[in-house]
């Protein structure tokens, strides 16, 4: 092979890199981003194919959303909003802005996108509950903020005292304390050590034992105290979604909602899609979003009512 030869074949190889690195590139940069809320009726098209829109649908650059009566709202992956509405259109771009909204857009849409592929997902099987069982209500497989430390079970006919148990293998920690009479909630008596935030308890309802009566008593639930770190970004990702433009009160129950989900505040998450569901009761996205999260929490029957 001669020295020119040789040149030209590396020069030809050397572009090709550089041509695949800027696709590569491109692609990279390309705005993706999902759909938060759909009032009304609303499609998606892409490349060629239509679909309705629904809370958590996938767009990627290129996409055409169509209000064909109501609104659809969504978020990108740099933090933009937008909102379609009725008889408007509106193509997802393919630019991308920079800065640290995009860290938080894409936090909330991979939380929105798992969350839902949860309620997409579901089968539900031996979901009725033992004759003697008591239902856990708060917490319940989530984890919590300091202030909001509390215990709280169903009524059960029959059944007037119970008795609590918290308990953690490691750090070891048992107490067993004993609400009023007739009581469905309680804290934390005064002089028991509070929790290590970041640490899982788990805690159960017993009712107090009978001669010849097997008690009621619930399953086991965890609850973590979220640790000084994640309430501080939790509240600067918060101010963060409240200087969001354009957004409706519903678009942000669901971004605040999908917020919580990430850090695990799945109590405070599922009020705000119940409320984001009585704005959107047509809009099938939300549900799974709410099924989806019931089923983090191992609330199954709770997920089938609402899927």
């Amino acid at each position: 092979m001669t020295a020119g030869k040789g040149l030209g074949r590396r020069a030809r190889i050397f572009a090709f890199i550089v041509w695949l690195l800027c696709m590569i590139s491109g692609a990279a940069m390309a705005e993706e981003g999902v759909v938060l809320t759909v009032k009304g009726k609303a499609a998606v098209l892409s490349h060629g194919a239509s679909q309705p829109a629904k809370a958590g649908l996938r767009l990627r650059p290129g996409d055409e959303l169509r209000s064909l009566e109501g609104s659809v709202s969504g978020l990108l992956g740099d933090g933009r909003v937008f909102r379609v509405g009725q008889g408007e259109t509106y193509t997802v771009p393919s630019d991308r802005a920079s800065g640290p909204a995009g860290n938080l857009a894409s936090r909330l849409m991979d939380t929105i996108r798992e969350t839902i592929s949860r309620g997409r997902g579901l089968t539900v099987k031996d979901t009725e509950r033992e004759e003697r069982e008591i239902l856990l209500l708060y917490p319940h497989n989530a984890y919590i903020l300091p202030e909001d430390l509390r215990f709280e079970w169903e009524r059960i006919a029959g059944v007037e005292q119970v008795e609590i148990t918290v308990k953690c293998p490691s750090p070891i920690y048992r107490q067993t304390f004993f609400p009023e009479s007739g009581e469905t909630g309680a804290f934390l008596p005064l002089q028991a050590p509070p929790p290590i935030p970041g640490v899982r308890y788990y805690w159960k309802v017993q009712g107090v034992r009978t001669e010849g009566i097997e008690p009621h008593t619930s399953t086991l639930a965890w609850f973590a105290i979220l640790e000084p770190d994640g309430v501080r970004e939790m509240h600067a990702a918060q101010a963060a979604i409240a200087e969001m433009a354009l957004l409706g009160e519903e678009d942000r129950d669901v971004l605040e909602a999908s917020l919580m989900i990430s850090y695990g505040l799945y109590h405070k998450a599922a009020g705000m899609l119940r409320e984001a569901l009585e704005a959107v009761p047509g809009d099938r996205g939300v549900r799974e979003l709410l099924g989806g999260l019931y089923l983090k929490m191992k609330w199954p029957e709770e997920a089938e009512k609402i899927l």
